[in-house]
């Protein structure tokens, strides 16, 4: 974008306008890079100039929301128009020019406006066309230019005056109004579709109002829907891509929508088909198996008799084979047999010579083990008597030791004791035998003080507990008055027997579902309170104590079971059944109110109490509640009740005196007698308790208060015993330990007695033995004499001994290769034995075997004979199965048994699958066929549903994460940018997208503002906002647009109408420091007058629009300037004059901020302060020949 003066390529340098709308002969503007302000009175040309900017670039004639024909701007009286528009090319590029002549046709009046023709009917075909034309340029109006295109192009066809798309080879287009127009660029004649690409090129779009807002259209900005607004916000960020890809997700949204209706319907169809065959499978899966299980059960027969051959066969030869095994394993046996005999009988005679041997040497070393046995006794005994003198000699030294150690421990504790006995008491204390004689005296008076007191607490809990009794009764009795429930069921048990259990049957039955409908009742139960005693009587005497017992039933099955259990039990309550159910209450004789004010009627019986409707509406059939009227004391007056029974159909009216029925003679008209029934208070309605009972309950409940009150002093009466007998118990208690603490004191002074002197007699008796015993060392030396003894013995035992144990060894020595020698034979002997055996017993077993498989052999090969008749006969006489019928036969079992059981499985199964046959076979396979063709085709289709469905899918979400995250982004950048103007002019206001999953035509942004305090953001609406808050959102929002815009160039036109001062001011400001910002479009506001004291930077350029009253007057630029000049400086000089007065007087306000010197070049005119520039507008006349100068 333009920075520092430098204009952005696509914004406009100059405007060159002839003969258009207001414009007499040829105008240039030549705007700022920034913000240009163009002002001017009404009618001065600034719409004008917005619609020469329009139409010279090609824009729609819809946009401008004026004209619906280009030749209704040629200026009244010319015969064609020009519009040349310099845009700028970019830095460093050259600039471009696109110029534009419209001619009026030939006999047309110029500047007017022609009448809308007649809509021509359409052709569906050609409706269809146009329907799918639109739909292609939707499609394509991100790249094509906008959306509203096609719209003008649908209107201009209703229109006969409208130019035609499209031109010539030399760049003019004819319009069907009669209109010819020719465009140029940089010179050269092109159609006006180049122009139009060159401006989409450029990113400028007439029909967004974000970029494009004439004053016709101010209002629409309002009006845009939220939807709209997004668009237009779409082609304005960046190069349009966002909305091109929005208008292709909506495209591939409804697309994937309509493949997935398809879808659907393929797959409904394909389920309807499935269905269809699933219900046809089972009889053609059974027909089908029938026919397969027939043939299956003939090859298994084919294949048993086969295998049968074929195993007797082979049995056959395995007897053979067997036989012929046998035999030779039988010649084999006898000879083995033979060889393991020889060698057998050789080692069996020199076994016998070894073992006489053997047996020699044997009882010498049994002889000599029984001498080597007899010295070692005698070494042992030896051994034995060693130990014990040396043991007896060590055990002498210990017990002298332990001998004088006992003998000191004793005296010690002899003088130990006596020391004890000589300090220890003897007996407690005097002055605690004295307290302890005490205590027992006092200890008595103490349990006898407990007893009594115990005994008071425990007459005083009797008391208690009975009072108790007596107040739980009252109170059961006061809360049963006071339950209604309670006290109607007591009033119905009293009415009649049986009511209490006859209700809580029927609540447990309605809970376990029991009735197949209502079930009410009793009556009085289903009945609400009645306030108004007398009503209350009314009822009562009315519909009777037997009737408010009645339980009603809407089903006749609920009927007779409520029969059943009241014969059952014995209750003779009325039962009603309502055939038909609950109906809406009516009155025959004529609605209460119509009768009110001549007679005092107020009600009928069934207005003066709430029921179920089946409950009114028996009680209506039974006793006529609604036919029965309640007046009051003016209704009983003979006059007004003559006149009632004679001008109504009223016959039974309750008032307060009575009941009075009235009967009509059948005989004599007009003739009625009277009958006056006394009133009965209400007992069973009665809200309060019956006047004969209403004393006794007072007296209940007086006497309900004095046993409470009793109760109270009797509980505050047994908490002091209470505590009195705690205390007495306390005191008891201490008295015990006391007594318990002395007797425990002279305990242990006896025990401790007793203990010493006990000890003292144990240690005299000891020391005493001790002393007698004297020191034990005294028989050392007689013991060790002795010792020695011992060992001379022990040695000479010893080497008689080592002499036996040598000769036993010799002797062992000499029978040791005797035993190895018979051991071997012997280990030669197990083998050769167990072998000889071994072969014997095979010879018997295989000569055994040999007659069995000879046996065997002949039993096989008769069975073998009739298995191959068996099978020949199954086979059809063939000697042998084809290939087929072996290929059939795989997977079948191999043997009898298996093939068995499979043929008698599935006998049975085909005679199962032949009875469940319904006889139509023929039907049945041809629409199998049928069905199975369409579910081949169906499915094909599905699956190419599928997957086309698939790949959109998967382009919609690839669409859409291209598109939706830069959208936010932009959004929430606007979002901001708006929130901060909206804040700068101390409002609030916000611009929220609305996502919608994949409906992407629903996507939406929402302008939200709040301009006073309390009220909460709220949508932009031209129903609830004024024009001038409108004016100051779209602003807001315009400018918002500024950061994330890539448009060369935005107009506005009159947006500050309705805008009061301030809030022109603020926007006016905000405008100025947004589009003063490097990156901003240039920008082009419109307004008819502009408030004293804005503030202007180096940026804002002000273009002021006053036409000259002598528009024939051709003023040269340069007496212009000089005029210009002169009146500057000479206002300069006054205002300087005027300030250096001011600047003596500080206390007034401060001066206004210095006007700005701004570019403006007007017309042609020189650098001037912007403000002197709003007293003059140049109009110069286009010169002879079209040329302009």
């Amino acid at each position: 974008m333009e920075h520092d003066g430098v204009f952005p390529r696509g914004s406009v340098k100059k405007i060159r306008v002839t003969d258009l709308m207001s414009f007499v002969g040829t105008l240039e503007l030549v705007p700022g890079a920034r913000v240009n302000l163009i002002t001017g009175p009404n009618g001065s040309g600034k719409s004008s100039l917005v619609t020469a900017l329009c139409v010279g670039l090609a824009g729609g004639m819809k946009t401008l929301g004026r004209q619906k024909d280009a030749a209704e701007l040629i200026r009244r009286g010319c015969s064609a128009f020009e519009v040349e528009v310099t845009l700028s090319g970019g830095p460093g590029q050259p600039d471009i020019r696109v110029h534009r002549r419209t001619e009026a046709a030939q006999g047309r009046q110029t500047g007017e406006r022609r009448r809308r023709p007649q809509k021509r009917q359409r052709t569906t075909q050609q409706q269809q066309q146009g329907g799918a034309s639109k739909a292609a340029g939707a499609a394509g109006a991100g790249s094509e230019g906008g959306l509203g295109e096609a719209d003008d192009a649908e209107e201009e066809e209703e229109l006969d005056g409208e130019e035609e798309a499209g031109g010539t080879a030399g760049g003019g287009a004819r319009g069907r109004g009669g209109s010819h127009t020719t465009w140029r660029l940089d010179g050269r004649a092109v159609p006006e579709a180049r122009v139009k690409e060159l401006t989409r090129q450029l990113g400028i779009y007439f029909d967004n109002l974000c970029q494009f807002l004439p004053q016709e259209r101010v209002s629409e900005f309002a009006a845009l829907s939220a939807v709209e607004l997004l668009e237009n916000t779409e082609k304005v960020i960046g190069d349009g891509h966002l909305l091109r890809t929005h208008q292709q997700l909506v495209d591939r949204s409804k697309a994937l929508r309509a493949k997935r209706e398809d879808l659907a319907r393929t797959r409904d169809l394909l389920a309807k088909l499935q269905k269809e065959q699933a219900d046809a499978e089972p009889e053609y899966r059974r027909l089908q198996r029938r026919d397969e299980l027939k043939e299956e059960v003939k090859r298994i027969t084919q294949k048993l008799r086969w295998v049968e051959k074929q195993a007797k066969e082979a049995a056959v030869r395995r007897a053979q084979q067997a036989v012929q095994a046998a035999a030779a394993r039988v010649a084999a046996v006898q000879r083995e047999v033979d060889q393991a005999q020889a060698p057998l009988t050789a080692l069996n005679h020199d076994r016998e010579r070894l073992d006489q041997a053997a047996a020699g040497r044997v009882r010498a070393i049994e002889a000599q083990a029984r001498k080597v046995e007899t010295a070692r006794r005698h070494l042992e005994a030896a051994e034995v008597a060693l130990k014990q003198r040396e043991e007896e000699l060590q055990g002498l030294r210990a017990r002298s030791d332990r001998w004088r150690a006992e003998v000191a421990r004793c005296q010690e504790g002899l003088r130990k004791v006596a020391a004890d006995q000589a300090a220890a008491p003897t007996a407690l204390s005097a002055q605690q035998a004295q307290r302890l004689e005490e205590i027992a005296g006092e200890l008595q008076a103490a349990a006898g003080e407990v007893g009594g007191a115990e005994a008071q607490v425990n007459q005083k809990n009797q008391e208690v507990l009975g009072i108790e009794r007596d107040v739980q009764r009252l109170e059961t009795a006061e809360q049963r008055r006071t339950d209604r429930r309670e006290a109607l069921l007591c009033k119905l048990d009293g009415a009649q027997r049986g009511s209490r259990q006859l209700v809580e049957w029927l609540a447990a039955t309605r809970a376990a579902g029991g009735f197949r409908g209502r079930v009410l009742g009793p009556v009085l139960l289903e009945l609400s309170p009645v306030a108004d005693a007398a009503w209350a009587g009314y009822l009562e005497q009315y519909i009777g104590r037997r009737g408010l017992c009645t339980v009603m039933t809407e089903q006749k099955e609920d009927n007779n079971k409520v029969q059943d259990w009241l014969e059952a039990n014995g209750c003779t309550h009325q039962l009603m059944y309502v055939r038909g159910g609950a109906q809406p209450v009516t009155h025959p004789d004529g609605e209460p109110g119509a009768y009110t004010q001549k007679y005092g009627i107020t009600h009928t019986l069934d207005q003066l109490f709430e029921a179920p409707d089946l409950i009114k509406t028996a009680l209506c059939n039974s006793n006529g509640i609604n036919t029965v009227y309640v007046g009051n004391n003016h209704t009983h007056s003979t006059p007004v009740f003559t006149a009632l029974l004679r001008d109504t159909p009223v016959t039974r009216v309750f008032t307060p005196l009575g009941l009075t029925v009235a009967t009509h003679s059948r005989y004599e008209r007009g003739y009625t007698t009277q009958k006056l029934a006394h009133l009965q208070p209400a007992r069973l309605l009665a809200q309060a308790g019956a006047a004969g009972a209403e004393e006794e309950e007072q007296q209940e409940r007086a006497a309900l208060q004095r046993r409470r009150q009793e109760l109270d002093d009797a509980r505050r009466e047994l908490v002091r015993l209470e505590s009195e007998l705690a205390q007495r118990r306390t005191a008891r208690d201490a008295l015990h330990q006391e007594r318990q603490r002395l007797l425990q004191a002279r305990q242990r002074i006896q025990t401790k007695l007793a203990e010493l002197e006990r000890a003292h007699g144990d240690y005299s008796r000891r020391l005493q033995r001790l002393t007698q015993e004297g020191d034990p060392l005294g028989a050392v030396q007689q013991l060790s004499q002795r010792l020695a003894e011992e060992v001379d013995r022990f040695a000479r035992l010893a080497g008689a001994l080592g002499e036996q144990v040598r000769q036993q060894h010799e002797l062992h020595r000499q029978l040791a290769p005797l035993q190895l020698q018979a051991a071997e034979m012997a280990a030669r002997k197990a083998p050769l034995q167990r072998a000889y055996q071994a072969a014997v017993d095979r010879l018997a077993a295989e000569t055994q075997a040999k007659g069995a498989a000879q046996q065997a052999l002949d039993v096989a090969k008769q069975v073998a004979a009739e298995a191959a008749a068996l099978a020949r006969e199954e086979l059809g006489g063939a000697a042998a199965p084809g290939a087929e019928l072996v290929a059939a036969w795989s997977g079948w079992p191999e043997d009898a048994g298996g093939l068995e059981a499979l043929m008698a499985d599935k006998t049975a199964e085909m005679e199962a699958a032949q009875a469940n046959l319904r006889g139509d076979e023929v039907a049945v396979l041809a629409a199998w066929s049928r069905r199975e063709g369409e579910l081949r085709e169906e499915g094909a289709k599905a699956a190419a549903y599928e997957a086309d469905v698939g790949r959109t899918s998967q382009e919609v979400e690839e669409l859409k994460a291209s598109w939706l995250p830069e959208l936010q982004g932009h959004m929430a950048a606007v979002n901001e940018a708006l929130r901060r103007n909206f804040a700068a002019i101390g409002c609030a206001g916000e611009v929220a997208l609305t996502e919608a999953g994949d409906a992407f035509e629903s996507y939406a942004a929402e302008i939200r503002v709040q301009y006073r305090a309390g009220e909460g953001l709220r949508a932009l609406d031209r129903n609830h906002h004024s024009g001038g808050e409108r004016s100051v959102a779209t602003m807001l929002y315009l400018i918002a647009l500024q950061g994330v815009t890539r448009t060369p160039f935005r107009v506005v036109d009159e947006i500050n109408q309705g805008m009061d001062s301030r809030n022109e001011r603020k926007v006016f400001n905000l405008l100025v420091e947004s589009s003063s910002r490097p990156d901003t479009p240039q920008c082009f506001l419109l307004t008819p007058k502009l408030i004293a004291n804005l503030q202007y930077n180096e940026h804002v350029r002000v273009h002021d629009l006053k036409p000259i009253r002598n528009d024939f007057i051709v003023m040269t630029p340069g007496l212009v300037d000089r005029l210009l000049l002169q009146q500057a400086a000479q206002r300069e000089e006054a205002e300087a004059g005027q300030a250096a007065g001011q600047a003596a007087q500080p206390a007034r306000r401060a001066a206004p901020p210095p006007r700005q010197r701004t570019d403006v070049s007007l017309f042609g005119l020189g650098q001037l302060p912007w403000h002197l520039l709003k007293d003059f507008m140049v109009v110069r006349r286009a010169a002879v020949g079209g040329e302009q100068n």
